[in-house]
């Protein structure tokens, strides 16, 4: 230690040692006996170890973080990304992420001090909002075809006949089932489902003319007509119209009367299956070509 003082007081500059404070007052008759104080050296808190916990959050969503116990620290500051909540002085804070990424922070203190910080770079994602389109009926004649219609795009579908995004009607049979489409922002996983109908297709005639149903003219570019057989009892009728991948395109239900108008303006040119359905019952399936 260092300081010299010839007064009742002394400034004094800690050295690396406890020890003992000394004074004694002198006169022209002698010294007295000293006075003495023992002094011990307060030891600053060190750097905090690894801080724990999670990285990647949720908005809204709270975990806890940590880092060791000092037994040197009277206390710790935390310091959080911006518009991230919570409030401690220990060496744990429960924390509420925002959509904000950042670094978190503390130091342990005490009267002599405070440590170097200890840090942990975070991330707060947004929580997705996770759709996914109708997919309607396909024909189970179709081969395997690519998925769509999950949004935001990049997720993952999964359900009965699906294989890396593609759905297989051969493996998933005649039948109504469930695709989920799952999409992750980061930590934040969300999904929704949408069904899918497979139907047998089977017997689609090339012909315009098939179970007293005629589509005339085909191929067309402007527009053709379905004509239900006079010897026909319609009741609630339904056309189906399916693309190439045998995805739905268009239907038209409610049908009670005997022709129907299909305009190219409705449908990309191409080619397309129709399927005729009359009281519940499949009545005919024709080949459809747009020009």
């Amino acid at each position: 230690w260092s300081g010299t003082s010839t007064t009742d007081s002394i400034y004094a500059i800690v050295g690396t040692n406890p020890g003992t404070v000394s004074v004694v007052v002198n006169s022209n008759c002698g010294s007295s006996s000293p006075q003495t104080l023992n002094v011990s050296l307060g030891i600053p808190p060190a750097q905090s170890s690894s801080m724990l916990g999670v990285t990647h959050l949720c908005d809204s969503s709270s975990t806890a973080y940590a880092v060791t116990n000092d037994p040197n620290a009277t206390g710790y500051t935390w310091t959080l990304p911006s518009g991230w909540l919570g409030t401690s002085n220990t060496n744990t804070i429960t924390a509420t992420a925002s959509t904000t990424s950042g670094v978190i922070s503390v130091t342990a203190d005490n009267a002599c001090g405070s440590s170097a910080p200890s840090t942990l770079n975070v991330v707060g994602n947004t929580i997705p909002v996770v759709t996914i389109a109708a997919f309607g009926r396909v024909c189970d004649i179709l081969s395997a075809f690519a998925l769509s219609g999950g949004s935001p795009t990049g997720g993952t579908y999964n359900g009965t006949g699906v294989n890396s995004n593609t759905f297989d009607p051969s493996i998933s049979g005649d039948g109504t089932y469930f695709i989920t489409y799952t999409y992750a922002n980061g930590a934040c996983v969300r999904s929704d489902s949408a069904a899918i109908t497979v139907d047998n297709c089977t017997g689609i005639n090339s012909n315009s003319t098939s179970n007293n149903i005629s589509l005339y003219p085909n191929p067309f570019n402007e527009f053709t007509t379905v004509s239900f057989g006079s010897s026909l009892k319609i009741s609630n009728a339904e056309i189906l119209i399916y693309d190439v991948l045998g995805k739905e395109v268009m239907s038209i239900n409610n049908i009670n009367n005997y022709s129907v108008k299909i305009e190219k303006k409705e449908l990309y040119t191409g080619i397309y299956f129709i399927k005729v359905i009359n009281n519940n019952s499949v009545i005919s399936t024709l080949k459809l070509i747009i020009e």
